[in-house]
């Protein structure tokens, strides 16, 4: 064992310079091949993250959507509101959807969103639903979700249906129902 540690440590022969240099392009080529499988992943990462940002806005504005409009008694492209109620306004300003002064979306990648009335498809139905589609983007990444709900409180042939057709989202306005007075018996 001692007689082969000595022949070992006393061997002078080292590596030539073909095999060091076949033994650095092999490494070379393994260091690329990493690099490349991290890049990648960083890649596909940084795109997800995006594609969930996206998604998140939307989702954002289809919320703010239904829990604002569902229950209105009334919607419309115009302020022409006569009844009882406070009128609130719905709109889509750089990117952000609005509710009067409150910022529904965090980030302004909502480049537009469409809406319209439809009648209910069920027989028999004097339900109206409302459909909407929104489109998001940021860089090259776009996305785009649609949906419909029903109107609660409206009806057809309701004079709170005062929009026709499909229509962009610039403004809408709209009035919830009054809530009863807890006082009043």
């Amino acid at each position: 064992m001692i007689k082969m540690i000595k022949k070992i440590l006393n061997d002078n022969k080292g590596f030539t310079l073909v095999e060091l240099l076949v033994a650095t392009v092999i490494l070379l080529i393994v260091l690329l091949l990493g690099y490349a499988l991290f890049s990648s992943g960083v890649l596909s990462y940084d795109a997800g993250v995006s594609r969930a940002r996206l998604q998140q806005n939307v989702r954002q504005v289809e919320n703010g959507l239904r829990n604002e409009l569902r229950n209105a008694v009334f919607i419309s492209e115009d302020d022409n509101y006569q009844g009882d109620g406070e009128v609130y306004e719905l709109k889509l300003d750089d990117g952000h959807l609005w509710v009067n002064d409150w910022q529904i979306t965090s980030d302004g990648v909502i480049t537009e969103v469409t809406i319209s009335i439809e009648d209910d498809e069920e027989e028999d139905s004097n339900s109206v639903v409302l459909a909407y589609e929104v489109f998001t983007s940021a860089g090259e990444e776009e996305y785009s979700s649609d949906d419909l709900f029903l109107l609660n409180n409206l009806e057809k042939g309701d004079m709170g249906l005062g929009i026709e057709g499909e229509v962009s989202l610039n403004t809408i306005y709209y009035v919830k129902p009054a809530l009863p007075d807890p006082d009043e018996d």
